[in-house]
């Protein structure tokens, strides 16, 4: 069995000039989602690989979300992107959506534990050296995804 590795580069993060707040997030997005994740596809794009996150929304249709970065074990090929998030089936959580895909990669993925939401930061990197709380509360969450703009 042959091993091909796909190399975006030596990068062990991924650099944002600042963090996004939450309102930042509301702003940049189309729309957010909150529910389980109940299926996860990797899909070679170009020469991306992507992963399709199914969403079950308990108020609505499943949601599919575009992750950047898994793994076609078919192919022996992986790509894993520093910063980006890494859902699990199985996951309750909130992700802040642009065009599909989550806003601000993992600033905008949060997995809920009851009443607070987290997120995994780690591979990110703030030019301005502030970085976002990585915990916050689902309610919080909720105030600011009432503020995407209607488009």
């Amino acid at each position: 069995m042959s091993l091909l590795l796909l190399f975006l580069g030596t990068a062990q993060a991924t650099t944002f000039t600042s963090a996004l707040s939450l309102p930042d997030l509301a702003a940049r997005s189309d729309h957010a989602v909150q529910g389980r994740v109940v299926a996860l596809e990797p899909v070679l794009r170009g020469e991306r690989i992507w992963t399709l996150a199914r969403v079950d929304v308990a108020e609505g249709p499943d949601v599919d979300v575009w992750v950047l970065g898994g793994c076609l074990p078919e192919r022996d090929l992986c790509m894993t992107v520093a910063g980006s998030p890494r859902p699990e089936v199985g996951e309750r959580v909130f992700a802040f959506l642009s065009e599909g895909r989550v806003t601000g990669l993992a600033q905008g993925w949060f997995v809920l534990h009851g009443e607070d939401a987290v997120r995994d930061l780690s591979g990110l990197v703030f030019a301005d050296g502030r970085a976002p709380v990585a915990s916050v509360r689902v309610a919080e969450l909720l105030e600011a995804a009432r503020a995407i703009p209607r488009r």
